[in-house]
């Protein structure tokens, strides 16, 4: 059975007393651990729209650099395809990435800054829809206008 680090997350022989990554007293009671893995808290699963609308910055800011993959984009005809696979996985997947890859000093620090980024993706989301609405007016709608032609 593997044991994770309380401070770190790193996987560790289930009879280790510290740490072997930073060396922290793995005997810590099971309440002021983090759970990792198939153990991990229920509340800290779950979409995550900083990571889906802001993949390369979420990712860099949470050293949770696999976010990087989303530069497949400024490949021709299919990275845009690649780059909004690669946003959805990390909608998925991004808050089990980020609570395993960086250190937090506690689960509420952790939850606490990804809402902020899941309010930073909404914000990002509702922007982008009335960029594209205002596109639509001001381009699509007007330009038939000045043609002549009525819809």
């Amino acid at each position: 059975m593997i044991k994770y680090c309380p401070k770190c997350g790193a996987e560790n022989q289930d009879n280790g007393v510290f740490c072997s990554k930073c060396g922290t007293n793995m005997n810590i009671a099971p309440s002021q651990t983090k759970e990792h893995g198939s153990g991990m808290q229920e509340d800290i699963k779950g979409w995550n729209m900083g990571a889906f609308m802001q993949p390369v910055v979420w990712g860099v800011a949470n050293e949770v650099y696999e976010a990087l993959w989303f530069l497949v984009i400024v490949i021709p005809f299919i990275g845009w395809l690649a780059a909004f696979g690669i946003m959805i996985w990390m909608g998925i997947n991004g808050n089990e990435l980020a609570y395993k890859k960086k250190k937090w000093d506690t689960t509420d620090d952790f939850k606490k800054c990804q809402n902020t980024w899941n309010r930073a993706g909404w914000l990002t989301f509702i922007l982008s829809l009335l960029s594209g609405f205002v596109y639509f007016i001001v381009f699509i709608v007007m330009g038939f206008a000045e043609t002549g032609f009525n819809f």
